[in-house]
C-alpha cells in the first residue's frame, strides 16, 4: 500500500510515463535474478526477489491510473474507470466458472 501512495504521488507530479517504465523494468530484472537467487540463496534469496517484484508491481495500479486520467476527457472518466474495473475482474471470474 505505501508503495502505491508514493509512486501515485509522484506519478502525478512528474508524469507516470517513465515511472511505469522503470517498475515494469525492476520487475522483469527481479524475474530473471529468481534462479540465480535460488542456487544462491536458497528460499530467502527467492523471497527477496518476489519481494521486491511484489514492490515495483504495487506502483503499476496507481500509475494507469495517472496515464488513464490524463487520456481520457474528464466528462468520461467515471465511465472508463468503470469498464477497466470491469475489465480486470472478467478474467477471474472467468477462471472460476
Amino acid at each position: 500500500m505505501a508503495f502505491q501512495l508514493v509512486a501515485g504521488h509522484i506519478g502525478k507530479e512528474y508524469g507516470a510515463k517513465w515511472l511505469i517504465l522503470g517498475s515494469a523494468a525492476i520487475n522483469a530484472i527481479a524475474f530473471c535474478l529468481i534462479p540465480a537467487a535460488a542456487s544462491i540463496g536458497g528460499a530467502t534469496g527467492v523471497i527477496i526477489c518476489r519481494l521486491v517484484q511484489g514492490a515495483a508491481q504495487g506502483s503499476f495500479t496507481p500509475l494507469t491510473a495517472c496515464i488513464g486520467g490524463a487520456w481520457v476527457p474528464a466528462e468520461e472518466r467515471a465511465r472508463m474507470g468503470y469498464i477497466g474495473t470491469i475489465a480486470y475482474l472478467v478474467p477471474s471470474i472467468e477462471y472460476y466458472r
